[in-house]
């Protein structure tokens, strides 16, 4: 029987081959998108699972809560915190710490082995790591010993890559590196070891780990049992078998209060006004719920990972659709078919039988041909979103019991309406001729076509709105100049004093302002772009009770700055460049109305406490500027100088011969620190990589978005196909009778227009809710006018136009007398 069934299939499909290539090719691009998108899915919802113990590892972060109110969550805390947790807490197995050296003090590590040149290499992703890291997560070491590869000072393990790197084809056990940081520290590290590079799906992403007795050597109180500052340590402890994490938060409130006394502040009634509380964190939870402060990499982003889910079931969906759609438009073909098979004998059950077949025989080629266009688009699509989609269709099990569930799913709701509906015409009215088609059938198919129409249209309307969001904070004015701002970081220097630090860098300004490229010159320890993670208390009057202090970030700076980034003056002056201006600051217009400052002028010349103890004279006061992406909220700042705390040289270089400007300052650069490499880049290409990942997630949601309003016209293809053929000697005789092309056009386009505006009535609100839902994750947006609603709608409306062009206009040139004929 099934062998019959599938000889059927195969004719049907060879006797309608336009047919048969637009439902298989609409079911594989919805399935090919469909898979690629749940591939992505899942690859986000996975991070941190391949490590053994991932259950029962927990990650300890920060709380800062002000009168009820979380003010904000860090990634970090002390030294002290995980020896403490390990010591205090039975219930914890292992406790180690993370110090990201990389994030923090801008090392380079230095290579000169016997055979190779000697090379230096800026290392963002390099960590001090206690003893018991490899053994709590499962990061596979291809060299050394696991059991002693951390637990000596001076050791160090590398990745396979950085191994290359370093080390080329040599066997890198037992090589020695150099590693030195910019506060003056040098370390003689022992390669003791070699893991796999780290996983694309692990939230921790490392080079080089070495050993935390390492940090002893600078200051053995700071590392290892401090409660002195949070200085970007991670704490990570691993519980034993059976314990509920519940039971070890509960202990950690006595334990922060025995070594940390003071840190949660209680008013005399009892109520809480300050609590610094730590935390825990399940490990995998972390890539998608971890928007904190002093984070080790870019968090996930779940409401678009849901969002991606629900466009890749949508998706699915319209392709199934399109199925039923472009089946039940050839029902009036085939209905002689169904007649002739039933005064043969065959039942029912056989027909439903045969139309499941081939509804299995379409779903299993779309199924063949939509892996094959993941494959085949992979590479360009990746390049293309600039993501990496995490597909492993041929090496994941779990892939194909899903493709086997879309094929079984595929074959019962895309075959069970024309199975039910074809299989029930009464052969007698089908071999009279009187067969039509039903009023049931009709509201299904344009119901269907409903669901398309709002579909598409929701995802114009979304994908409209974020691209004018990014291009919106892209446009912004940033509050400072961004025009041809050269930046480099300053190199690492070993010399044993901060002053002789400073000569070599002064030397270095002097050089450059010396270049006829050059306009101006300053250094800073942030520049714009960069995450701003230190806040400073501020008080108008000195007073050592800091509860009703407000909070600023301060930035360390040169006295040229301001002005170099050409700030706007609103009140006041820049800082005194004929001496080191380090009694004042310059305020925002934000700090200084947080600082209740009625007015610019007000604050000009009045005295500011740092901590409530430290004087500074305010200088200035300049106009509000973005430190961070336009998602972020301004926040108030206050300008410090402390060039020696410097990180960044900023250049405010010619427009004229840019190229021959570079090289000139490169020349400069290199006649100071002929041993470091200069590595440069721009503000504004450096501020706008803050919005990649909003690119990103535009460019998959708009090519998605793309291939699901292609496969919804080529539903809107097959209604049209089928209403032609139902209404084909109508069209004959309004011919005849004198009709016009434009009159044939508009009545086949009719309906279309009343079910485009059906779906726009119900797809643009529930696009307007969920993107002012997704907008207010900016504090900075765009109103979501008029435009929102027409637009797309205009749009859906050309692209419908288009889809039903072809047989339209097919129907309106043919000649009726062929209509006529048979009657």
């Amino acid at each position: 029987m099934f062998r019959n069934h599938l000889k059927i299939a195969l004719r049907s499909l060879m006797k309608h081959r336009l047919y048969s290539l637009i439902n298989i090719l609409g079911l594989a691009i919805g399935i090919g998108a469909c898979l690629a998108l749940i591939q992505y899915v899942k690859f986000e919802r996975s991070y941190d699972a391949f490590h053994e113990k991932a259950e029962r590892i927990y990650r300890v972060k920060t709380d800062y809560v002000r009168n009820g109110k979380v003010v904000f969550d860090a990634a970090d805390n002390f030294a002290g915190v995980a020896p403490a947790l390990k010591d205090e807490i039975p219930e914890v197995l292992e406790a180690v710490r993370l110090y990201n050296e990389g994030a923090k003090n801008n090392p380079v590590v230095t290579v000169s082995e016997r055979g190779l040149a000697s090379r230096s290499f800026k290392e963002s992703r390099l960590f001090f790591a206690d003893p018991g890291f490899l053994s709590m997560f499962s990061y596979p070491l291809l060299k050394g010993d696991e059991a002693t590869a951390l637990s000596e000072p001076n050791t160090v393990i590398i990745t396979e890559s950085t191994a290359k790197r370093y080390f080329q084809e040599q066997d890198p056990l037992g090589k020695t590196i150099q590693l030195t940081n910019n506060e003056g520290d040098e370390h003689f590290c022992t390669v003791t070891g070699v893991l796999e590079d780290i996983p694309a799906n692990s939230h921790l992403k490392f080079d080089v780990l070495v050993s935390y007795k390492t940090l002893h050597q600078r200051d053995f109180e700071r590392h290892e049992e401090s409660w002195r500052g949070r200085d970007l340590y991670l704490t990570y402890i691993l519980l034993k078998e059976g314990v509920k994490p519940s039971n070890v938060a509960a202990q950690i409130p006595a334990i922060r209060d025995k070594y940390k006394p003071g840190y949660a502040v209680l008013e005399e009634n009892g109520v809480r006004l300050r609590i610094n509380n730590f935390t825990l964190q399940p490990l995998e939870s972390i890539h998608l719920n971890s928007h904190f402060l002093n984070e080790v990499g870019p968090p996930g982003n779940p409401g678009i990972v849901n969002l991606l889910e629900v466009i890749a079931l949508f998706i699915l969906i319209i392709a199934w659709v399109n199925y039923v759609n472009l089946t039940t438009a050839r029902a009036v073909e085939r209905a002689k078919e169904v007649g002739i098979r039933k005064v043969m004998g065959g039942n029912r059950r056989s027909l439903m039988g045969q139309f499941f077949a081939e509804s299995f025989f379409y779903n299993l080629a779309a199924v063949v041909l939509g892996i094959w266009l993941v494959q085949l688009t992979k590479a360009p699509l990746e390049a293309f979103i600039g993501q990496n989609l995490g597909f492993s269709i041929f090496s994941d099990t779990n892939s194909w019991f899903l493709i086997l569930g879309i094929l079984i799913v595929g074959t019962f709701v895309a075959g069970i309406y024309p199975a039910m509906v074809l299989s029930g015409y009464r052969p007698v009215r089908v071999l009279k001729g009187s067969f039509k088609s039903s009023s049931q059938g009709n509201a299904l198919r344009k119901s269907l076509t409903v669901f398309q129409f709002a579909a598409s249209v929701a995802l114009i309307a979304g994908t409209i709105a974020i691209y004018y969001q990014i291009q919106y904070m892209r446009s912004q004015d940033l509050g400072f100049n961004q025009d041809h701002l050269l930046v480099f970081e300053q190199p690492n220097l070993l010399d044993s004093t901060i002053a002789l630090r400073e000569q070599k860098l002064e030397r270095m300004e002097a050089a450059l302002d010396q270049n006829p490229y050059v306009k101006q010159i300053t250094r800073s320890l942030v520049v714009p772009g960069n995450l701003n993670e230190t806040g400073i208390v501020i008080k108008r009057e000195p007073s050592d009770d800091l509860d009703d202090a407000q909070v600023a970030n301060f930035l360390y700076v040169d006295n040229n700055y301001v002005e170099t980034y050409e700030m706007e003056l609103l009140a006041g002056a820049y800082f005194n460049k004929s001496y080191r201006d380090s009694a004042a600051v310059i305020l925002t217009e934000s700090a200084a109305a947080m600082l209740e400052f009625s007015s610019p002028q007000e604050a000009v010349n009045e005295f500011v406490y740092l901590f409530g103890r430290q004087p500074m004279q305010v200088r200035g006061v300049v106009s509000d500027f973005h430190q961070e992406s336009l998602k972020e909220k301004v926040a108030p700042s206050v300008f410090l100088v402390r060039p020696e705390a410097s990180r960044y040289f900023s250049l405010r270089v010619s427009r004229d011969n840019l190229s021959e400007g570079i090289v000139a300052i490169e020349k400069s650069f290199a006649d100071v620190f002929p041993a470091f490499p200069f590595e440069y880049f721009f503000i504004d290409d450096y501020f706008n990589r803050l919005y990649q990942d909003d690119i990103r997630y535009g460019r998959m949601i708009a090519v998605f978005a793309g291939l699901s309003i292609f496969i919804a016209c080529l539903g809107l293809f097959g209604l049209a196909s089928f209403m032609v053929v139902q209404r084909k000697k109508e069209i004959g005789i309004r011919k005849v009778l004198g009709a016009t092309i434009g009159q044939i056009l508009a009545l086949l386009s009719r309906s279309y227009v009343f079910l485009l505006l059906l779906a726009s009535l119900i797809g643009l609100p529930v696009a307007y809710y969920a993107s002012s839902k997704w907008m207010e994750n900016y504090a900075y947006r765009i109103d979501l006018g008029w435009w929102f609603f027409v637009v797309p709608l205009l749009l859906m409306g050309l692209i419908a136009f288009v889809s039903l062009s072809y047989q339209s206009l097919r129907a309106a040139f043919a000649n009726p007398i062929d209509a006529l004929r048979q009657e």
